[in-house]
């Protein structure tokens, strides 16, 4: 008996073109903040590579000179206690003592030179940065499940980057730590070593702009969508609104392998639409080492607001990296897929915690300390579950201070035009799914896949997820969050 692992979202952008916009060559007005509803929430950790994203915005001000690639910065690890951890032998040649945290569990690229895996390095501690970012606000609007893939988000807006500028731009590039001139070649290696992998694991990013046909593309970011982004670009008929939104939701279902089917409402788009920016992951896995079927037993799930639900949990011992969390008692166990190219990062608070105070203290560092975690045998009890969730990410966006991209004053012409007429940003969905499902194999296939017990004694740990948890998918050659759900009723 297998257990699988399936896991996708999808990112949605729409465009339209209001008669009442000004024409893309008029002079540009800014969006002011207090007039706007939703308030940029602040973080407080502030590292060395910060400070240089701040210098570079500051400078962008006064001129638009372009900065050479090796100027990047390296991002000091002083929000991890050197104290509990050593990392001194897992250093990428060239990253100095004032190195990415990332950096301290290197990636390995033949034939790529010191610049630029410190560039990747800097790009996949920024990704991981912006995911907590991004869980912690949505955390804060949407109460329920959530599943939300900070790369499929980070992607889609590492390429409006792209056609943006001035004030627009720079929220963008203060949220994603990234200037545009290194996000592009960097998203560019991620998403070709993605799909390069041979894995029976499998894991797809897929990109797709849906042009009208009166949209005149800016030639220069077609350029970059196509050959940085991988992205297709299919012209698309708004004048037949229910039409264009079928033909969307057909591309999503095929990327999603119809884990998602019809995303896009039939009002999603309308005969103002020009263009769609759609991005799609997808992951299905394998366990490193499978479930037993016929150890699936239901247990009780406690609800934050004091129900319970009985529902089908998943259990074996085995050796799992395991640990439990200095400052908030939480408990951590890593479950590897197969090849151990990526793994399940299980976060289950202490009884007398919560979820909200988890993410409030979750940080890129304890991230990376989770995979330094001794693999020791444990007891553990994880609920079989399929959760699906919509997220609007206009008002997400707008609490990490992403604003002007959604204003009707904001010029957006570097992406195109419509009869010399910018773009509006009208609508911005994200939707994810997370699922555990199984499938039935030969009997001795099943026998050979199965997880065995290390010994009849009582096991060194336990991990009970019977309330409320945090589950990462970690790409750990990259060292990213892939996706990262917050699980607070799994029989749903």
């Amino acid at each position: 008996m297998k257990i699988l692992y399936t896991i996708c979202s999808v990112c949605i952008l729409a465009m339209h073109i209001n008669c009442q916009l000004r024409q893309g060559n008029q002079q540009r007005k800014g969006l002011n903040p207090l007039n706007d509803d939703s308030t940029a929430i602040r973080y407080s950790t502030e590292s060395s590579y910060d400070k240089y994203i701040q210098d570079l915005l500051n400078s962008i001000q006064t001129t638009r000179s372009t900065q050479s690639s090796n100027t990047i910065n390296n991002i000091p690890v002083n929000e991890i206690p050197q104290a509990n951890y050593n990392y001194a032998n897992d250093r990428v040649n060239g990253i100095q003592d004032e190195a990415s945290p990332i950096a301290l569990n290197p990636i390995r690229f033949m034939g790529v030179g010191s610049t630029e895996v410190e560039q990747l390095n800097n790009i996949t501690y920024a990704i991981t940065t912006f995911g907590i970012n991004l869980m912690k606000s949505i955390n804060y609007l949407q109460t329920g499940n959530i599943i939300v893939s900070p790369t499929s988000i980070a992607t889609v807006l590492a390429l409006l980057q792209q056609g943006t500028f001035g004030d627009a731009q720079n929220q963008i590039t203060r949220s994603l730590q990234t200037p545009p001139e290194v996000s592009a070649p960097t998203y560019k290696r991620l998403t070709y070593d993605m799909k390069k992998r041979n894995s029976r694991n499998i894991l797809t990013v897929s990109n797709n702009l849906f042009v009208g046909d009166g949209f005149d593309m800016n030639p220069d970011f077609k350029e970059t969508a196509v050959e940085n982004f991988g992205s297709e670009v299919t012209t698309m008929d708004f004048s037949r609104p229910a039409w264009a939104v079928n033909q969307i939701n057909k591309w999503v279902a095929i990327q999603t392998h119809n884990r998602i089917e019809n995303l896009l409402p039939p009002n999603a788009v309308g005969i103002n639409t020009q263009l769609v920016i759609a991005n799609a992951v997808y992951f299905k896995g394998l366990w490193e080492t499978k479930f037993k079927k016929e150890a699936t037993k239901k247990l009780t799930f406690n609800l934050s607001n004091g129900e319970t639900k009985s529902v089908p949990f998943m259990r074996m011992r085995h050796g799992f990296k395991f640990g439990i969390e200095e400052d908030t008692r939480a408990r951590v166990v890593v479950m590897p897929f197969e090849r151990h190219q990526y793994s399940l990062i299980l976060i289950l608070p202490h009884q007398l915690s919560s979820v909200d105070t988890i993410l409030g203290s979750l940080t890129n560092a304890k991230l990376v300390s989770y995979h330094k975690f001794e693999e020791i045998e444990t007891q553990l009890e994880i609920p079989k579950f399929t959760m699906k969730s919509d997220t609007n990410l206009i008002p997400v966006l707008k609490v990490m201070g992403i604003t002007e991209i959604f204003s009707q004053k904001t010029d957006l012409t570097r992406i195109g035009t419509y009869r010399t007429f910018s773009p509006e940003i009208t609508s911005a969905i994200h939707t994810g799914y997370l699922s555990v499902d199984e499938q039935g194999l030969s009997a001795s296939a099943a026998t050979g896949f199965a997880a065995v017990a290390l010994s009849y004694d009582d096991p060194s740990a336990t991990f009970r997820a019977n309330r409320p948890f945090l589950a990462i998918l970690w790409d750990t050659q990259f060292a990213i969050p892939l996706f990262i759900a917050r699980i607070e009723d799994p029989s749903l």
